[in-house]
């Protein structure tokens, strides 16, 4: 359905995609999956090697107070066609760490189910350490928390717009 977009799959801490771009927009919490910040800051590095002088780089993250939201409420579930998910979130280790518990029921053809569990975990950070490491590479235009938003899957994200800094003309 898109025959004029390429798609690449690969590691998101480290790539090259052997061009320029003007804008990199990374969405739906995506970088939460990056469990140490060390990885986080080795993404944000990748970003700005693969971003024009002054190109945007637009994210948005899942803030602790979220997730910490998240884990102090009841498992909740959610039907999908034919299928069930529970979902509970829990407090890994390290710290930052938390663990989605899901618990996914698929229909079988004799219409029992077959429970599928599986743990996927996620990190936050606080807005102020992931700004100080965006600034080895990047000037943070806007960071806007959305904590009193209406809808609970907006409430705590963190959106960022950053432009990259501009590389020296000695090239340092």
């Amino acid at each position: 359905k898109l025959p004029d977009v390429s798609f690449t799959k690969g590691d998101m801490t480290n790539f090259d995609l052997h061009k320029k771009f003007d804008v990199i927009y990374c969405v739906h919490n995506s970088v939460n999956h990056l469990l140490n910040f060390s990885q986080w800051e080795a993404m944000f590095h990748h970003v700005a090697t693969q971003l024009y002088d002054r190109g945007l780089f637009i994210f948005d993250v899942s803030t602790p107070e979220k997730l910490d939201e998240l884990m102090r409420l009841p498992a909740g579930g959610v039907r999908l066609g034919q299928e069930y998910i529970i979902a509970k979130v829990q407090k890994g280790a390290p710290p930052e760490r938390y663990d989605w518990h899901l618990d996914v029921f698929l229909r079988r053809p004799d219409h029992a189910f077959t429970l599928h569990q599986e743990i996927v975990p996620l990190s936050a950070f606080s807005v102020a350490r992931i700004q100080k490491a965006l600034a080895a590479n990047f000037v943070v235009n806007e960071v806007r928390v959305l904590d009193g938003a209406r809808n609970f899957d907006d409430k705590n994200r963190a959106f960022f717009a950053c432009t990259k800094k501009a590389s020296s003309p000695t090239g340092n």
